[in-house]
């Protein structure tokens, strides 16, 4: 490049702006010089070496092109070598990098000398606004080979922060890809559901092979309700409460659905929210597949759960046929059609009941299970999946305890020693054709005596299930009171109901009793009698008694009468009005005692409870004494007979 180039001149202009100037090129030959110096010293036309033509009187360096640019900016004298008398003054700078530009004038003692040779003063003037041009020019280029230097290095820097971002993207999509992989592997899929319910777009993979594709801007919900509608519904519900903020956070995600079914896979579900300056923003859902470890604990459930029959068979086997059959009926009478819902639930929690007690623990879970959810629905009725759920389960159930029980012969009646015995005994004595016809005819019929004891069974354990302790169990009875089975076979069902209460509501646990000056175990009694012309069955307790402020309460607002102490007698039989605070799987529905009721007066029965706070209470069951028959034993038919020929010997 050409000094005038890279002046951004002409050569003209350059000659014109500089006439007394030199310009190297980067090997130290003379490449252009001004036309008063050519004047001077021709011999510069030839462009020499600057060392063949000029020599550096001050400052103190050596006379070689390398000693001038490397302390450019400085003031210079040079010795022209063919010209000794011609001595310049002047500074070198650089230009553009690449030349080194001498601007400088004669020494004043010389200038006359040299007017001689046809030059005039004005020739050898340098103005200053030319040299401040060029220096400026020189600073400028300075500026530009720093920017230039720190160009370079930005670029070097950048280039090295790139490498470096790379390689992190890299780990982190390397890291990202990992975590999937060992997400998916262990059986989980993850998603963040905006607070519209919308999902979104980053999720794992195997959420798709579980629910499928899922579409642009579907909600949670929708998404769910391709293999699991009920689950869909609930989570439809229950979503905007989440975000609503009107009930506490935690309590309103624990109303979530925790299980969804996919395609025969069982996937538990957990929300975890995610919070911005404590707000909510968004729910992480995690779904996970549990189907193996369900069907592990199922097995095993099931295999308790069979253990427990084969117990209860073992135990009473004439008592686990006789509940077996009642479950059966009531089974058969929960998936028939629903015509009446009140009906319905009384059926199911007697149902849950009876089938607890003999072990069939997997039907009484579904039956409370299905309670709860039709508390939920508002009062309505069994759904279909419901209905289709329980007669699977059933047929699931019937199966196993078919293969226990082996076939049963029509017709069979069992006697124990004691009757055996006793009706031995009057064929001995010659007893009357009368006497003998009326006690086998009695052998089809059910002792009430064991009867209670079944209910007291079934009474202790229920209460060493709850924790309080050894239950004293008092039965009042003979076995001279007998009943035909097919007919108080549902009464005593239900009557289940009053025993679950008795233990539940109102025995305490012992440390309660202690702290009232009680026995730490706690007493039921179980009797019957006949009394003026009545068959009574009595159930009471020494527990806490009932709470009536707390019956009035809840029976005005179900809006019953609740004004006399007959009032809140009949509204503690009511529907859905009941004597515990909260649910348990034992009782709490306010459907047992009205059961309880509905089949007492289907027998022509009456209701007298009593009950003080803190004492305890009780339950009589009135009927009509024809329903119960009288088998009195052979002795006491031998005094009676005896009895009968005194009086006749008398009247004669």
């Amino acid at each position: 490049m050409s000094l005038a180039s890279s002046l951004h001149l002409g050569d003209a202009e350059l000659d014109a702006s500089f006439p007394f100037h030199l310009a190297f090129d980067r090997d130290g030959r003379i490449s252009h010089a001004g036309p008063v110096l050519q004047r001077l010293i021709p011999e510069l036309l030839h462009k020499p070496l600057f060392a063949s033509c000029f020599r550096i009187v001050r400052p103190a360096v050596e006379s070689t092109f390398a000693a001038i640019t490397g302390r450019t900016g400085e003031l210079f004298l040079l010795e022209s070598l063919a010209r000794p008398e011609l001595t310049l003054r002047g500074q070198m700078l650089a230009i553009s990098g690449d030349i080194v530009l001498f601007m400088g004038q004669p020494k004043v003692t010389e200038i006359g000398a040299l007017v001689g040779m046809g030059l005039s003063v004005r020739d050898f003037a340098i103005h200053d606004a030319v040299v401040d041009f060029c220096f400026a020019l020189q600073m400028q280029n300075t500026a530009l080979a720093e920017a230039s230097e720190l160009a370079s290095e930005l670029a070097v820097i950048n280039q090295e922060l790139e490498l470096r971002v790379q390689a992190r993207t890299n780990e982190l999509l390397e890291a990202n890809r990992s975590m999937r992989l060992i997400l998916e592997t262990v059986g989980q899929g993850f998603v963040c559901v905006e607070p519209d319910g919308c999902l979104a777009s980053e999720r794992s993979a195997i959420l798709e092979r579980w629910f499928g594709p899922a579409p642009e801007g579907v909600t949670l919900w929708d998404y769910v309700a391709r293999v699991d509608p009920r689950a869909a519904e609930s989570l439809r519900l229950g979503w905007q409460q989440v975000f609503e903020g009107f009930l506490p956070l935690e309590l309103t995600i624990s109303q979530l659905p925790l299980r969804v079914v996919a395609n025969e896979r069982m996937l538990d579900i957990e929300y975890r929210p995610i919070l911005e300056q404590e707000s909510l923003v968004r729910v992480l859902v995690i779904a996970s597949d549990s189907t193996d470890r369900v069907a592990r604990e199922r097995s095993e459930a099931r295999q308790r759960e069979m253990l427990r029959i084969f117990e209860c068979l073992m135990l009473d086997k004439d008592n686990f046929v006789e509940s077996f059959t009642e479950i059966q009926r009531l089974v058969e009478l929960v998936i028939a059609p629903v015509e009446d819902v009140v009906t319905s639930k009384r059926h199911i929690h007697t149902l849950k009941g009876n089938a607890g007690f003999i072990g069939l623990a997997s039907l009484a879970a579904y039956c409370h299970a299905l309670e709860d959810r039709m508390a939920e629905a508002s009062g309505g009725g069994p759904s279909d999946i419901d209905i289709s759920g329980l007669r699977s389960l059933w047929a699931l159930l019937l199966a196993d305890i078919d293969g226990l029980l082996g076939s049963q012969p029509e017709g069979e009646i069992r006697i124990d020693d004691e009757e055996f015995n006793e009706i031995l005994r009057v064929v001995q004595a010659n007893g009357s054709h009368h006497e003998i016809s009326a006690m086998i005819r009695s052998w089809k019929l059910e002792p009430v005596r064991l009867l209670l004891n079944r209910l007291g069974t079934k009474a202790r354990a229920l209460a060493q299930s709850l924790g309080k302790r050894e239950l004293e169990i008092i039965i009042e009875s003979s076995n001279d009171l007998r009943l035909d089975p097919a007919r108080w076979r549902t009464f005593w069902a239900t009557l289940l109901h009053v025993i679950r209460n008795a233990v539940d509501h109102g025995i305490e646990s012992p440390e309660e009793r202690e702290a009232a000056g009680k026995r730490a175990n706690g007493s039921v009694t179980l009797a019957t009698s006949v009394e003026s012309g009545r068959f009574v069955i009595e159930v009471a307790d020494d527990g806490r008694g009932i709470d009536w402020a707390g019956i009035a309460t809840k029976a005005k607002q179900a809006g019953l009468p609740h004004q006399t102490a007959q009032d809140l007698a009949h509204a503690v039989f009511a529907d859905g009005v009941s004597t515990r605070a909260a649910v348990s799987e034992n009782s709490g529905r306010g459907v047992g005692l009205a059961a309880v009721r509905s089949e007492c007066l289907a027998l022509g029965g009456q209701i007298q409870l009593d009950s003080t706070l803190g004492e305890g209470t009780r339950f009589r069951f009135m009927f009509p004494a024809s329903t119960v028959a009288i088998v009195p034993s052979a002795a006491r038919e031998r005094e009676a007979r005896a009895e009968r020929q005194k009086y006749r010997r008398q009247v004669a």
